[in-house]
Parts: C-alpha cells; sequence; structure tokens
C-alpha cells in the first residue's frame, strides 16, 4: 500500500489530469509535454533610488550562487531523460529550466520519479 501512496505522490508532479491518466493506466500513446527542473532561481537584488528626480529605483539580476550544481542538475537529468526514453530529449529552454520530451504513460511514470523534475506538463498551444 505504500508503494502506492508513494506512485500517487510522484504522479502529483504531473499536472494534468489527462497525463496523469495515462502514466496511470500506463498507455502507449506518446506525448508530447515539458518536464520542468527544479533549478536555482536567478536573484533579483533592487537598487536603492536617488532621490534625483525622474530616477526610479534600479534592479539587477544575478546568477544563481550555484549555477554549476544547476548545470550539474541538467547534466544529469538529460542523461537520466535519455536513458529512459531512449533517445536524448528534443529541446531545452534555459530561461525557465525545463526540457520538451515525447513519452508514453510508462516513461511518464519514471520521469516522475527522477530527483530534480519539479512538474510536468502537457506540451499544448492555446
Amino acid at each position: 500500500m505504500a508503494a502506492t501512496k508513494d506512485q500517487a505522490a510522484g504522479l502529483d508532479k504531473i499536472r494534468s489530469d489527462e497525463l496523469r491518466h495515462e502514466a496511470e493506466t500506463t498507455r502507449s500513446q506518446p506525448h508530447v509535454v515539458v518536464v520542468e527542473l527544479d533549478l536555482p532561481q536567478p536573484k533579483v537584488q533592487v537598487m536603492s533610488s536617488s532621490r534625483e528626480p525622474g530616477r526610479g529605483t534600479g534592479f539587477r539580476i544575478s546568477e544563481p550562487s550555484d549555477a554549476k550544481a544547476s548545470d550539474n542538475r541538467v547534466a544529469k537529468t538529460r542523461h537520466a531523460i535519455e536513458q529512459i526514453i531512449g533517445k536524448p530529449p528534443e529541446q531545452f529552454f534555459p530561461s525557465s529550466g525545463s526540457f520538451v520530451v515525447t513519452a508514453t504513460g510508462k516513461q511518464l511514470q519514471q520521469l516522475v520519479e527522477l530527483p530534480y523534475v519539479a512538474a510536468i506538463w502537457p506540451n499544448t498551444r492555446a
């Protein structure tokens, strides 16, 4: 029973009822999905405003202090995805820390178990 609870908790990473159902029933139809990673986020630093008229508050975006750890997570997850689906991910978007992957229900079950996967979304057009 604990295994079922753990599996259900992992499937909560799938942010679509339809995809979650596909993973639960392990259907073999492939779906294009966005695999979002849990990566350190850049920091926004607010710079104090000057008292000069017409000058607003400034800001600066700095890279996460552990950028190497982030690169390591991406590389490890890319390799794991390739092992699961049998080919490299189709695309990686650094700005959102997400891979585009085509996966079956059974493969979705395996993808949610990866340690740095935060969420899996359907790749749909509005």
